[in-house]
Order: structure tokens, then sequence, then C-alpha cells
């Protein structure tokens, strides 16, 4: 079985182009292959579920370890997450590239002309012409970078009044807060330590609502758009608006709007641009002009632009997961043929990095991807994981996010080598599409040992290349997609 997995990934791996953004044809197939053709659907029903909806059983019970009966991450969970990470990338590179966000914060291209003396030859003279010339804005797309911070901001600012909120009505059940609001509570549990030492009675014992998620992300959309409920209470609870850039791209009030354009940071001579929390407080005594949603709003920018601790905290911490939201990207496990059994095999890995704590606590071990995933989706159910790290790694395990390269690296030789010495596996290897094919075609029980090495390379080579050819129409913004009869890769 081991010659049959290599030899079979060492064929799949020439058409392993597992990131989309740097291969030709849209990332999926070598530039020496044609990709292959398949039917497309004639009508919207037909479609393929890319992730199936099987995927997401979250009413089943949860994982459980044979070892101490230690509560572990549900595959569903895990698969949610996924959807979840593709939310919040989606929505950064929505905000950046936001011509209405540009507009509302007064980020326009600096549009100077010069006039430069051009010569030209005419019958045998030369002569000169004053030419106008238009300069190119060199800081046009840094400036237009700095959206991002300030709606962090006001989305931190957001979530700690819908704590209040929370924390002020224990009897309600928690509602489903917005994307923004969402990913600030979500950088926070993955910060297990700071959070458990913030004292929200009501907001640790809440369940991070992954059947919700799950319902109000449309997976079908290339841009994994995120609502709530049309009938959501969020806003009638709260008084915030259900979506900050709708809130910040539509202000009624003439004088909130004229604020807003002042965040562009350019220099205009000796005055420096800039929305001052001088300008905001002066603005919320006079707030009769306002209606209730924008002066929350007020109070939310009030509060983005004070020294708040809390403020500039959720912002680093959100920051801090950009780097593993765009790993996930690359990687779009959500979109594998194999997504099921990859996340499988990531609990069980987990449950043996959680042992390694217990073996060695004076060690210092780090996550690969795939753990991590599983390690995070564990932090944002407190009180199971504190529960389960007491289990299986004999104490409450902090996740410090905030350690350099130099130490990472040491830390991932070191659990390396613990790892292979205590379980015999292998800890670090390729997570690609095409690897975790071949290991999830291994593990099926309808693969018998006698069969060709080839020939299966060459019915996942097949499957994986159907998988791409959905995604890439999903890409264009197809709205019919490619289909293929039992297209089921591991059944």
């Amino acid at each position: 079985m081991a010659h049959l997995t290599s030899a079979t990934t060492s064929s799949l791996h020439q058409w392993s182009k597992q990131s989309l953004e740097h291969q030709e044809a849209l990332g999926f197939f070598p530039s020496a292959s044609r990709p292959p053709t398949f039917r497309v659907a004639l009508r919207a029903e037909q479609n393929p579920k890319i992730p199936s909806p099987s995927l997401f059983l979250l009413d089943a019970a949860p994982e459980i370890s044979s070892n101490s009966h230690a509560a572990l991450p549900a595959v569903a969970e895990c698969a949610v997450h996924l959807e979840l990470l593709q939310v919040f990338q989606h929505l950064s590179n929505k905000i950046l590239s936001s011509g209405e966000l540009d507009q509302a914060l007064g980020i326009e291209l600096n549009r100077r002309v010069v006039f430069r003396n051009v010569s030209k030859f005419s019958r045998g003279y030369r002569r000169y012409e004053r030419q106008e010339t238009k300069l190119r804005d060199l800081t046009f797309d840094e400036r237009r970078k700095t959206k991002w911070p300030l709606f962090l901001s006001l989305a931190a600012a957001r979530f700690l009044k819908w704590v209040e909120v929370v924390e002020e009505h224990p009897a309600e059940p928690v509602i489903l807060p917005p994307v923004d609001i969402l990913m600030v509570w979500h950088s926070l549990l993955l910060n297990p330590k700071w959070f458990k030492s913030l004292n929200h009675k009501n907001l640790s014992q809440t369940p991070f609502p992954w059947k919700e998620i799950h319902h109000a992300i449309n997976s079908e959309k290339r841009d994994w758009p995120m609502e709530l409920p049309s009938r959501s209470p969020f806003r009638l609870r709260t008084g915030l608006d259900q979506d900050l850039l709708e809130a910040l791209t539509n202000i009624r009030s003439v004088s909130l709007k004229e604020l807003l354009k002042k965040h562009d940071t350019r220099d205009e001579g000796s005055y420096q641009k800039g929305i001052k929390k001088a300008e905001v407080d002066e603005m919320l005594k006079k707030n009769s002009f306002l209606d209730p949603s924008e002066h929350l709003l007020l109070e939310c920018l009030q509060c983005a632009l004070s020294d708040h601790p809390m403020i500039k905290q959720l912002v680093d911490a959100v920051t801090r997961q950009s780097a593993f939201v765009q790993k996930m990207d690359r990687q779009l496990w959500i979109r594998s043929p194999a997504v099921e059994g990859t996340l499988q095999r990531a609990i069980q890995r987990y449950e043996y990095f959680l042992t390694l704590f217990k073996m060695y606590p004076r060690k210092m071990l780090v996550p690969t991807l795939d753990i991590d995933l599983v390690w995070h989706t564990h932090q944002c159910s407190p009180a199971q994981y504190m529960e389960a790290t007491q289990k299986l790694a004999g104490r409450f395990i902090d996740h410090d996010d905030k350690l350099g390269s130099d130490k990472l690296d040491a830390g991932l030789e070191n659990t390396i080598n613990l790892y292979r010495v205590r379980f015999a596996e292998e800890y670090e290897y390729c997570l690609c599409w095409d690897c975790e094919a071949v290991k999830s075609a291994v593990a099926s029980e309808s693969l018998g040992e006698e069969q060709d090495a080839q020939a299966i390379a060459k019915r996942l080579q097949s499957v994986l290349a159907y998988f791409r050819a959905v995604e890439i129409a999903r890409r264009k913004g197809e709205t019919l997609l490619p289909i293929q009869d039992g297209n089921k890769p591991f059944a």
C-alpha cells in the first residue's frame, strides 16, 4: 500500500496546481496539457453541490477521543470553519476593492497635470511646444489600503457594543451577529487565555453558532457572501446596522458624510487630513440631525478613534489571523474532492498533537496547517476546549499567535521529531488536493489491494480535473457549471 501511495502521488503531482492565482487557465491545468471538457448544466438545479451538503451534519454527536473521552471538533464544524475563513478573505477583498467606500472616505486619485517642453523638428528647424502631461498617482493604492484598518476598528467598536447587549440580557438567546462582528469574536476566541480573562459570563457560555453560520453563507457564489436572515432581530436588539459596509456607503446625514470624507490621509501642504476625534465628539453633542443607527455609527467611530486599549488589541488579533486565512484560501480544501478525509485525518492528528503536550510539558509544539485548523475550531468552543485540553494535554493550553518565525521554525522541527518517535508517522507532509485525494482513495473501502496504481491515478486525475473545472467556472462567474455523472470521488 505504501508503494501504491508513492507511485500514485508521483503521477498526480504532475497535475498538482493547488494555488489558483499562480497558474495558467485560471490555475488548474499544466500549460502543456489541454484541460478536459465536461458537459454543462442546462439549469441551475443541475449544478453540482461542492462542498457536498452531507459534509455539514451539524446535529450529529461530537467527536469523542477514544483514549480520554474528551470532546473534539466534529468534521462538520471544521468544514463550516473553512467556509467562514473564505467569507473573511472575501470580505477583506471587498473592502479593499470597493470604489463606493473610496468615495465615502474621500479617497480619490490625485489628478495632477504638468506642462513640459517637448522638442519637435519642422522643416529642418527645432522648436519647442508645451505639452500637457498627466502624472500617475503613486500614492493611490497605498491610501486605499487604509480602508481595512478603519473597517476593523469600527468592527471592534461594534463588537464591544454587541457584547454589552449580550451580557446585559443573559436570558435572551445570543443571535448570529453580522460578519464584521463575527470576525472580531472569532479572533478573540483564538486567544483563549485572553478571552478567559475578560470574564464575559454570558458570551463564554455561548456556543459558537456553526449551524447558523453555515445557513447564512452562500457557498455557491464565488465571493462567499454571508447575510443575516431577513427577519433577524439583530438590529432591533442592538440598534446597529446589519451591514457595516452598506452603512458607511449610504450615509444620509450631510455632516456625517463630510466628516467621513476626511479619512483620506493625503498631505495637503502643511495640513494633514484625517478624521479628528474632537470633530466626532462635537458632532455627537449636536446629534438631533442623526437617525439612531447613524448616531450609533458615530459612537462606534468615536470609540475606534479613541485610546481604548481593547480596540487596538482586537484589531491586532484580527490582523494576526490574516496570514492563516490567506493560507486556507490558497489550500482551498473546502472545494477539494477529498475534504472530508482531510478533516477526519486532521482531527486524529490534532488529538495526537494535544497528547504531546502531556508527554513533553516543557517543549514548545507547533501545529501543521491541518492541525491548526482543528485547533482553531476547538478554541471557538471555550468550555469544550478547556475540558478537552485538561484531559488530553494535562493542562489548559493557550494559543500564542504572537510568536516570531525563528521560534516557530525551531518548535516545528522539534514537533516533527517528537511526533515521529511517538506515533511512527510523518508529521509534516504535502496537503495539496492531489496528495489528499490519494490518501482518501487508499483509505476508501472500495479500493482493493490488487488495483493497479496507474489506474487509480487515472481515476483520481479525472476526479480532480472535474472539481477544478467546476471551480474555474465558478470563478469566471458562470451560473451553469460543469456536470459529471457519478462524481462522488471516494464512495
